[in-house]
């Protein structure tokens, strides 16, 4: 494990132990979020710039949010609400896109789970139920029968499920993932890259609910600027 991946590990053992319950809440709409100074919201402390910008995929007139999962993180799984609701507040403004953070090998199983739905065309509707599934009830889906009796609940087909789990769309799925994760300077889950410029993750937020409001602070600051 490399020094950066241990301090971000860190940082998520903080969090689970201290801070998991301050998410409750969404960040602030886009109206009621004020600059990022008069926050005290820091380049380099409270979120990063991409050593190269990247060009980004957001529909003309909305900014695009990244956010980098894995299924087996807690912090992932407890600050989903909060991001949910907040991206409900924020539609025709943001273009939001998940991608598996896939920073170890240790992470390229469930990456798989995510493309496989993704090619199944479920991705959204299991998303939540894969979290739940994990954190809220326990199960052991670290294994292909597992899984594939996961998705069989959710009207897949078992045998369907483990050709497309173990399809070559899936692999490349996987290998794009890595890709995005070096070239936006990745560490672990869950971390955001907000219009293809701007990294946060919980080495940079004293608890969940700052980092998300940092992400929704520049979301507005993008807004602004393209006014």
């Amino acid at each position: 494990m490399s020094t950066k991946q241990y301090s971000f590990g860190m940082a998520l053992l903080v969090w689970s132990l201290l801070w998991m319950g301050s998410v409750m809440a969404a960040p602030p709409e886009s109206s009621a979020v004020p600059d990022l100074k008069s926050q005290g919201i820091i380049a380099g402390v409270n979120y990063r710039e991409l050593s190269e910008p990247q060009p980004t995929d957001a529909a003309p007139g909305t900014v695009e949010v990244v956010e980098f999962f894995w299924y087996n993180c807690q912090t992932c799984f407890v600050i989903e609400p909060a991001l949910a609701r907040w991206l409900d507040s924020q539609q025709g403004k943001v273009t939001f896109r998940r991608v598996p953070a896939v920073v170890g090998t240790h992470m390229v199983y469930f990456a798989r789970a995510y493309y496989a739905a993704e090619a199944l065309g479920i991705e959204d509707s299991v998303h939540l139920p894969i979290y739940e599934a994990l954190h809220r009830y326990g199960r052991a889906l670290d294994r292909e029968e597992e899984l594939a009796a996961f998705f069989t609940e959710h009207g897949v087909d078992h045998k369907h499920f483990l050709s497309v789990f173990r399809s070559s769309t899936v692999a490349a799925g996987v290998r794009s993932a890595q890709v995005l994760a070096r070239t936006y300077e990745i560490a672990g889950a869950p971390s955001f890259i907000i219009a293809g410029k701007y990294r946060v993750d919980p080495t940079m937020a004293a608890n969940a609910s700052a980092l998300l409001q940092t992400v929704a602070a520049l979301v507005e600051q993008e807004q602004r600027n393209a006014r």
